[in-house]
């Protein structure tokens, strides 16, 4: 089966093409979301577990002394607020210092993004800081786990005081593993560990493809 799950929604989105959502000036402590399931795909967000409406805004958003888990064997795509984002999406101001843990796909901010071609997600000054993000398996991040879209993701002027680490590999302090698409990562820096038995990166853990960028990072 499947599972998603979030504090405040498990799917954000509209069938509605004049509804756009919005959440912002939002500030949530002392929250668990996770599962021990060891069957199925979970995903599972600090926030939201899954986004899918072009155009949603998350602004002013905080979670804070909180942890976000899965089964470490089978659970995957985890994220410290959103853990997929399927759409052109934007995070903005926003901060997590949750406790992110699961096998694969796990991010400070979002585990997985997957925008279609000619949509871009843009995340920007958002930062995690304190608790670290682990994967037990493959792809963790600082600020997304796992960069897969056609479309454009941009990390902009965010930051990591957390460590990052990938049991098997690929662990980044900003982003994981870039695969596809266009990611751009500017004015961003992580100042944690970054730790993998391969592929790790003080901002990106893996290229695996063109399209990426990074400038005016440390």
């Amino acid at each position: 089966g499947e599972t998603k799950a979030g504090v405040l929604a498990g799917y954000i989105g509209s069938s509605d093409r004049n509804v756009v959502p919005e959440v912002f000036n939002v500030h949530i402590t002392n929250s668990t979301v996770g599962t021990e399931a060891a069957r199925g795909t979970n995903y599972l967000g600090g926030v939201a577990a899954q986004i899918q409406k072009d155009g949603t805004k998350l602004s002013h958003v905080a979670i804070e002394s909180s942890t976000v888990y899965g089964n470490l064997a089978e659970n995957k795509t985890i994220g410290g607020m959103i853990a997929y984002i399927k759409c052109g999406a934007t995070l903005e101001d926003c901060h997590s210092s949750a406790l992110v843990h699961a096998r694969a796909y796990v991010g400070g901010i979002v585990g997985f993004t997957e925008e279609p071609a000619e949509k871009t997600t843009l995340i920007s000054r958002c930062y995690a800081d304190g608790a670290p993000i682990t994967a037990s398996y493959r792809y963790a991040g600082g600020i997304v786990g796992h960069a897969n879209g056609l479309g454009t993701l941009t990390i902009s002027d965010c930051y990591v005081i957390a460590n990052v680490q990938s049991t098997n590999g690929w662990a980044g302090g900003i982003c994981g593993d870039h695969n596809k698409g266009v990611t751009q990562i500017y004015n961003c820096y992580s100042t944690g560990e970054v730790s993998a038995s391969f592929g790790a990166g003080g901002i990106v853990g893996q290229v695996n493809a063109d399209g990426l960028d990074v400038k005016r990072c440390a």
